[in-house]
């Protein structure tokens, strides 16, 4: 009988011990159920707009360029805007301001709709998150560990410490947070932390839940399409969670045949859980 996606997929995440699930603000926003804005990315920079201006730190010509570069719908415009507002909360200085501002914002995120973290706990493979909030913290009891301390993340990576591993950073070691242009700049010239996520892609097969929109960030983006090139004659490949309707423009962008699987879970978001409750149990049903 020939081997589906899906079979391929269950394989994978019986092999807890060489797969890593990638979480990302998808996933956020649906475990909040879409109430808390800060929840995306972009969501994030425009309440971070309109904390400079209820702190009296942005004039009008200032918020109305910073909102139109975020709605431009461009990655490069909206990069743009978030170290318009890392920078003008003195993210450079170290300044209380953005300290502040990471904790009443995505440091305030709760569980609200459980279902797809707690399948994606269920599954016992190590997680790691491009988001900055402390959701998979609140479902399963774990530490963070973010990409500057890299010794941690080795541990991590060799199944010694237990934990969640931050990709882009935790809201409460502020120098760890990915936000803007200098952040990324700083994320993608870190020898050390290009390695650590080098090296997990080329010993795990990693499988992204919620990162569709991640995929276009010069990290995560930059670091996928690397190793897709650099492990050509691997047999390992990794897969891709999305809607049904984004199948055919991913797939013209990484082809079936290469090493990333696209894989469609449903017509929306709501189909994700029931989709991980079933792979959760055939991988139960299945020897390990």
């Amino acid at each position: 009988m020939r081997r589906t996606l899906e079979d391929e997929l269950v394989e994978a995440l019986r092999d807890t011990h060489n797969t890593l699930l990638v979480v990302g603000s998808g996933v956020s926003v649906g475990a909040t159920e879409g109430k808390a804005a800060v929840a995306s990315w972009k969501g994030l920079i425009d309440d971070g707009i309109a904390y400079c201006v209820d702190q009296r730190l942005a004039k009008e010509d200032w918020v109305a360029l910073t909102r139109a570069q975020l709605n431009s719908g461009e990655v490069d415009h909206v990069l743009f805007a978030a170290e318009a507002v890392r920078l003008k909360l003195g993210a450079s200085e170290r300044s209380g301001q953005y300290t502040k501002w990471l904790r009443r914002s995505v440091g305030e995120l709760k569980l609200v709709k459980r279902d797809v973290v707690d399948h994606l706990v269920a599954f016992g493979v190590p997680l790691a998150t491009t988001n900055y909030d402390d959701l998979l913290e609140e479902a399963t009891g774990l530490p963070p560990i973010t990409w500057r301390n890299g010794p941690g993340v080795e541990e991590f990576l060799r199944g010694r410490r237990p934990a969640i591993l931050h990709l882009h950073g935790h809201w409460d070691d502020p120098e760890s947070v990915i936000l803007g242009l200098t952040d990324y700049f700083k994320i993608v010239h870190e020898r050390g932390a290009q390695a650590l996520q080098s090296a997990a892609a080329a010993s795990r097969t990693l499988v992204f839940v919620g990162c569709g929109e991640g995929l276009e960030d010069p990290n995560l983006g930059a670091l996928l399409k690397s190793v897709l090139e650099l492990f050509k004659s691997s047999t390992q490949p990794h897969y891709l969670l999305v809607r049904n309707g984004e199948v055919e423009g991913l797939e013209s962008r990484y082809p079936p045949t290469g090493k990333l699987r696209v894989v469609g879970y449903g017509a929306d978001y709501t189909a994700l859980g029931p989709f991980l409750g079933q792979l959760s149990a055939r991988c139960r049903s299945s020897p390990r």
